[in-house]
């Protein structure tokens, strides 16, 4: 498999569709893992349109592992950091966009 420099993931806008929450439709939550910089979490907080956003360089990053509750858009992302900080998690994945989310950051911090 051909390694890549960035990957990103999203909420599924196709879950916010059906359970009504029209932020996440509008602007989902991303995870973006850049080989060079890190980990980058990003949403909207409200409608106004305030963003927050927490960052983690990839030396940083401890272990990266998924969760499926349900059979679609039910998987979770987990990125866990050394060093007691707080873990970064994005919900309402397609298992396959997410499983190869956590493989290719799994490759880069060599677990």
């Amino acid at each position: 498999m051909a390694t890549q420099d960035r990957v990103e993931v999203h909420t599924s806008r196709f879950w916010a569709l059906f359970h009504g929450d029209f932020k996440q439709l509008f602007f989902p939550d991303r995870m973006i893992a850049d080989k060079s910089t890190g980990i980058t979490w990003k949403t909207k907080t409200r409608w106004y349109l305030r963003r927050s956003k927490k960052d983690l360089t990839l030396p940083h990053v401890f272990q990266v592992d998924t969760d499926t509750t349900s059979l679609f858009w039910g998987t979770t992302v987990t990125v866990e950091g050394s060093g007691g900080v707080d873990p970064l998690k994005i919900h309402h994945l397609s298992g396959r966009k997410a499983d190869r989310f956590v493989d290719t950051v799994n490759e880069w911090i060599g677990k």
